[in-house]
């Protein structure tokens, strides 16, 4: 397994991103892992939600060499921001994570962070965005230029900013020469399809330095484990 990572703060006057990409062993078998979490700019403590998340990831799977805690975690950290900014401004951040031992591989996500596999068979984006543009779409609401400006960041569910959150799981097979990216929306925002279909994207720096070039302005972190 090969991993790559990168985080950049752009024009940003903090990088709000978190990741962790390691391989490690679980259940007594080699496992690749990458995660990022983006914590909302918006809202106060951004930055140590999303460090807050990677953190207890990192120790709840290194510590018990097993992915079982794995939602549980989500929903404590959860819980606990939630409270203790409870009365004042919130603080929330997305959570994407795959976790791959090479023959299958399993998908958390909460947010706009997303996942795509890449394959044989093309590009395929795992996650799903939760938010309010994805939802109109969803209902065939009609998305205007002015509903795009007023919602384009807004989020239907995160960790932290609500007293419960939800999160979505998808697990699948996966073999030699599959690949998983994982990447908080500064990396997505301004990249076309081609982008992804002609696996440019596979240069994380590239690609990086592209989102800048093309007028991205958030923080960009990207995550790719190649099996």
């Amino acid at each position: 397994m090969r991993i790559q990572a990168i985080s950049d703060i752009s024009l940003r006057q903090d990088n709000q991103d978190n990741y962790w990409a390691c391989r490690l062993e679980i259940e007594n078998k080699e496992h690749g892992v990458i995660c990022v979490c983006d914590g909302m700019g918006g809202l106060d403590d951004g930055k140590r939600t999303s460090a807050r998340v990677v953190e207890e990831l990192r120790k709840v799977i290194t510590e018990s060499g097993s992915t079982e805690g794995i939602i549980g975690v989500i929903q404590e950290v959860n819980d606990k921001v939630y409270q203790e900014h409870l009365g004042k401004r919130k603080s929330g951040t997305t959570c994407v994570l795959v976790i791959s031992d090479g023959e299958s591989y399993t998908m958390y996500n909460v947010g706009d962070s997303r996942c795509y596999m890449f394959s044989e068979r093309g590009v395929i984006r795992l996650s799903e965005d939760h938010t309010v543009l994805e939802k109109m779409r969803k209902t065939g609401e009609e998305i205007t230029e002015e509903k795009y400006k007023k919602y384009k960041n807004v989020l239907t569910r995160c960790i932290g900013a609500s007293s419960k959150t939800v999160v979505d799981t998808l697990t699948g097979k996966c073999g030699k020469g599959d690949s998983f990216l994982v990447c908080s929306d500064g990396f997505w925002h301004t990249l076309k399809a081609d982008d992804f279909i002609s696996g440019r994207v596979r240069n994380l720096q590239e690609m990086v330095t592209r989102c800048k070039e093309l007028g991205e302005n958030d923080n960009i972190t990207a995550c790719m484990l190649d099996i």
